[in-house]
Parts: structure tokens; sequence; C-alpha cells
């Protein structure tokens, strides 16, 4: 797990970037942002059903009750992948097609 990475770009104040029209003034870095996953491989399916989305390092760390809910043979469908540097669930069409017929 990484954290407290920060970059630095400095631009004068107001000033526009001459790639965009992003108005850079006042970005503020979040410095406590914890940053679980760079990639897909670093994320894992967990928990007893198989229900949640979570980092390897957690996953070895979590444990669940064992029980069964219908939605969870839905998350067949779908993918554990890193997103915003962490670990979801991407809720694809198949996985939505799947919650719809129960």
């Amino acid at each position: 797990m990484i954290s407290g990475i920060l970059f630095v770009l400095y631009e004068e104040p107001g000033s526009k970037n001459n790639n965009s029209n992003i108005d850079n003034t006042n970005k503020v870095a979040n410095l406590n942002q914890v940053i679980e996953c760079v990639s897909d491989v670093d994320c894992k399916i967990g928990g007893c059903s198989g229900q949640l989305c979570l980092s390897k390092n957690k996953a070895s760390n979590i444990y669940t009750t064992c029980e069964w809910r219908d939605e969870y043979a839905c998350n067949q469908e779908d993918n554990c992948l890193c997103i915003n540097n962490e670990c979801k669930w991407e809720r694809n069409k198949e996985y939505v097609e799947c919650i719809q017929d129960l």
C-alpha cells in the first residue's frame, strides 16, 4: 500500500494550461489518500462467497461469514479492478443484466 505521494507542478496563479482550457488554480493534493492499487493485478476477489473486491494486501486479513445471497452469483459476471487507485467492482453490462434478472 502506498500513501502520501505528492507530485508538485508549479504554475502561475490564475494561469491556464497551454494544452487545455482547464484552470489549474487552487488545485490541492490530498496527502492522506491511500493508494491500494496501481493495476488490476493488485486486486483480488475475497470473502467466503466471493462478494468482496479488495487489494491483495487486505484479502489475506479479511474474514467473512459464509452466507449466500443471490446477487453474489452476479459477481461472477463482473470484474474486480483497480479503479482510481481503489479495488472496486466494475459493474459491467453483464453484471447489471444479471441483477435485473433476479
